[in-house]
């Protein structure tokens, strides 16, 4: 089965500007599940104070930075219990791994604490699933995907909103061959230590 994408130019453009009030929109009807799929190994945040921290060997400061800055999402994590939502991501590895994955892997530890379901896979199994273009993407319940599109640099250029409901059902179905051939986070761990 291919696993394609349509191309960005058959989706709705969303302004960077409108990005918060859509996605606040999409959430507030969400009555059962989000997912994401990360698949990038570097998101470049202009002056992300906490992976500054992180690369300066600071892990605690990193760490309570990363804390300090999920508090503008408490409204969203909150939800996550209070709805009882299924909140899974997934996100998709290269070895070797970047200092920005050793990073992410921390923060996931995080926020697993909220209730998000945080599951890894590396590309060699992603690809079995013929993924022909790999893109991040957010799944809500069935009637929303947000596609977020980076450049080669990890800085976003663009975010696309579809509702199409054979999308939107072909991108669940990929999302479940995903979890399926993934390893939790803790069992990601522990096979590191192992390894």
């Amino acid at each position: 089965m291919s696993s394609r994408i349509p191309d960005y130019s058959t989706l709705r453009r969303i302004a960077p500007g409108d990005y918060g009030c859509i996605f606040d929109t999409l959430w507030q009807k969400l009555k059962k599940r989000f997912f994401k799929l990360e698949c990038e190994q570097f998101y470049n945040v202009p002056d992300d104070p906490c992976f500054r921290a992180y690369k300066a060997g600071d892990i605690d400061a990193a760490m309570r930075l990363f804390r300090v800055s999920l508090k503008e999402d408490y409204k969203y994590l909150d939800d996550i219990t209070r709805k009882n939502l299924d909140y899974t991501r997934v996100h998709i590895l290269e070895r070797p791994f970047s200092e920005y994955i050793l990073f992410e892997l921390k923060t996931y530890e995080v926020s697993a604490h909220y209730g998000q379901r945080i599951f890894l896979i590396e590309s060699q199994f992603a690809r079995e699933l013929n993924m022909q273009d790999k893109a991040d993407f957010m799944i809500f319940d069935s009637y929303a995907v947000v596609f977020l599109k980076y450049d080669s640099s990890g800085l976003r250029e663009g975010i696309f909103l579809s509702e199409d409901s054979a999308l939107i059902e072909h991108c669940n179905r990929l999302a479940e061959q995903l979890i399926v051939r993934s390893l939790s986070l803790g069992k990601f761990q522990d096979e590191q230590e192992l390894g």
